[in-house]
């Protein structure tokens, strides 16, 4: 329960309260109208007329009573529990009574209406919705906080509505351990919500509450939910949470990986996140791994040209380096390589714009050969870096490309 004595919490749930009962009254006036249109297509105006044909009409009721609710909610009170007789298992109809009988001024049994509609409807995302407005205005924030994920799980589009509110929840002090009901077994939507609150949240510190309360659930973090904290934190500039994040979080069959530089040998899938290997896509180049005679183990990367221009810098990876020196040594095999100035790999801080250093240049064609290369990361300034293959070039006929290049065996090693 969010603390009355709080005035911060007593903010926060008012203001929660306000924008749940502001979409909960859309969803009913829009989507339960939606619903009842093929007893009452018109709204109020069509709903008095099929009152006059039938004055028991159970949808025609609650139709009229939603019209009436704004000018006299006493009149909506009475029609909905005409609609209650008439259709004593419509948990819409019991909810909205629900909610109109713990409004300030309202006497009814509002808790046994709601409790009841729940148990009729507990699939339905109109219902869960208004259940999840009446416990915020009873100040039971877990139990609020149940039915909007339910809501939300019904209706995915919810979402919109209800990720902003769990943020603000995330954000509160007092508020923040309510949210144990969701992270503890995550509903389906969670991953969705994470990526929304990795994007949006102002600061970092529901992120940490977010991170803190998913730490302690039985359910490990998701890959979803692990490489939309890690980007975040990435673009913070925090390259050090990033990668314990990153790296306590890997599944077990893809930690034979980590090393000061991960899967070098590329025997595993590259997942183009966190401090994997990252390969976006670029017209007239294909990037991925496959088997090839020499290479050291069972597969190495390949990139092959097929008529690329511009320049390319589309095979990276972040890097989480100590200060110090370091040598990058590999194997290369390229096959009818063609390009004015060549490739080479080079090893730069994320913020500088000159590269720390970088190897020899790859054209031609060759045999699988070694090469390698030292750099030094230095003591400040530098906190993240990159590793990226790139072309050399000035003028747009520098960075016409066409054939292939293999890489294996890639390595990090600390000193020169």
């Amino acid at each position: 329960m969010i603390g009355r004595a709080s005035p911060l919490g007593a903010l926060l749930r008012g203001a929660l309260v306000a924008v749940v009962l502001a979409l909960a009254w859309r969803v009913v006036v829009l989507g339960l109208a939606e619903h009842y249109a093929g007893d009452s297509p018109g709204g109020s105006e069509e709903a008095a007329r099929a009152l006059l044909w039938c004055p028991g009409h159970p949808q025609a009721l609650y139709q009229a009573g939603l019209a009436a609710y704004a000018q006299d909610p006493a009149e909506a009170v009475r029609l909905w529990r005409r609609a209650v007789v008439a259709d004593p298992a419509n948990g819409s109809i019991l909810v909205r009574l629900g909610r109109a009988w713990s409004a300030p001024g309202q006497s009814g049994p509002a808790g046994q209406a709601m409790a009841l509609a729940d148990r009729l409807s507990p699939l339905d995302a109109d219902v869960l919705l208004q259940s999840g407005a009446y416990w915020l205005e009873r100040g039971e924030l877990r139990e609020a906080l149940t039915h909007l994920g339910r809501a939300v799980a019904r209706r995915p589009t919810l979402g919109s509505e209800i990720y902003p509110l769990l943020l603000r929840v995330a954000s509160d002090n007092q508020s923040y351990p309510a949210l144990e009901v969701l992270t503890r077994d995550p509903p389906p939507w969670w991953d969705d919500f994470m990526r929304y609150a990795a994007r949006r949240a102002r600061s970092l510190k529901p992120l940490y509450t977010l991170a803190a309360l998913r730490g302690v659930s039985p359910h490990p973090l998701s890959a979803v939910e692990r490489n939309a904290y890690v980007e975040r934190l990435q673009r913070e500039g925090l390259w050090g949470q990033a990668y314990m994040v990153w790296s306590e979080n890997l599944p077990r069959a893809l930690r034979r990986g980590l090393g000061l530089l991960y899967n070098g040998g590329f025997e595993l899938d590259i997942t183009n996140r966190g401090f994997d290997w990252h390969t976006p896509p670029v017209k007239g180049v294909s990037v991925g791994v496959g088997r090839t005679f020499g290479a050291r183990g069972e597969r190495a990367l390949r990139v092959t040209f097929s008529g690329h221009q511009g320049r390319f810098h589309h095979v990276y990876q972040p890097l989480y380096l100590q200060p110090g020196r370091y040598r990058l040594r590999g194997l290369a095999k390229l096959r009818d390589l063609r390009t004015p100035k060549g490739l080479q790999w080079q090893v730069s801080c994320v913020a500088a714009k000159q590269p720390l250093a970088a190897s020899e240049l790859f054209y031609g064609t060759d045999e699988w050969r070694a090469f390698g290369f030292g750099f030094e990361v230095p003591h400040s300034g530098c906190e993240g870096q990159t590793l990226r293959l790139v072309s050399l070039g000035e003028i747009p006929a520098d960075f016409a490309f066409k054939g292939e290049i293999w890489f294996d065996d890639l390595i990090i090693q600390r000193g020169g």
